[in-house]
């Protein structure tokens, strides 16, 4: 019986063929369909894909969370073990754990700015060897949480006093800005409003 599957984190450039590509290993695909904005005739960064068998050995094999794990294509995002909060964790041991070979004995919140920000972009290109764990999967975890952390509601222990959201002009939870959407050549001029109702 034919079956459909969700499926998410996907990088904008991932096409339809790419998908069919990955999931024929695992059965025969009926279709394969990525999710288009119509404002910006962009991936929405998921879709769905139709098997007509090996669907469960498929959500299985790719969802990242049962093995096995199998190597994808980078357009498919991270598909190993870990989940997150493990890959930051791995991430920071491992870096430290390269300082202390390098430097002296110091881990990376001890080393000089520059020296930093030489590991940090050695991280970024992939360059940097790291045990139990590709730096640049680290560099792209933990750029992705800082940014999230950055700009989320305050509730969830970042975005202090909104800062970020007055830094871009976000609104926040404001009931209603609609007359401000198409406004392109004037700052917002009301504070943001987070969850629990408290202005910026």
């Amino acid at each position: 019986m034919a079956k459909k599957l969700y499926v998410g984190n996907l990088t904008y450039d991932t096409t339809e063929d790419n998908l069919v590509e990955l999931f024929s290993e695992f059965g025969e695909v009926l279709s394969a369909q990525i999710i288009i904005d119509r404002d910006t005739n962009r991936s929405k960064g998921f879709g769905f894909v139709e098997m007509a068998d090996g669907a469960d050995e498929a959500a299985n094999a790719l969802n990242g969370r049962q093995g096995p794990f199998v190597e994808a294509a980078p357009q498919f995002g991270y598909q190993g073990r870990l989940p997150v909060r493990d890959i930051l964790r791995v991430g920071i041991k491992g870096i430290d754990a390269h300082c202390q070979k390098q430097f002296s004995g110091k881990t990376f919140a001890q080393l000089e700015h520059a020296d930093q920000e030489t590991l940090l972009k050695a991280a970024e290109a992939g360059t940097l060897q790291l045990e139990n764990i590709s730096a640049k999967e680290f560099f792209t975890q933990l750029l992705n949480e800082t940014r999230m952390g950055y700009f989320c509601d305050p509730r969830h222990g970042g975005n202090k006093n909104m800062a970020a959201w007055k830094m871009i002009g976000y609104p926040g939870m404001r009931a209603d800005y609609t007359n401000w959407v198409e406004v392109r050549d004037q700052p917002y001029p009301l504070p943001p409003v987070d969850l629990a109702g408290k202005r910026g």
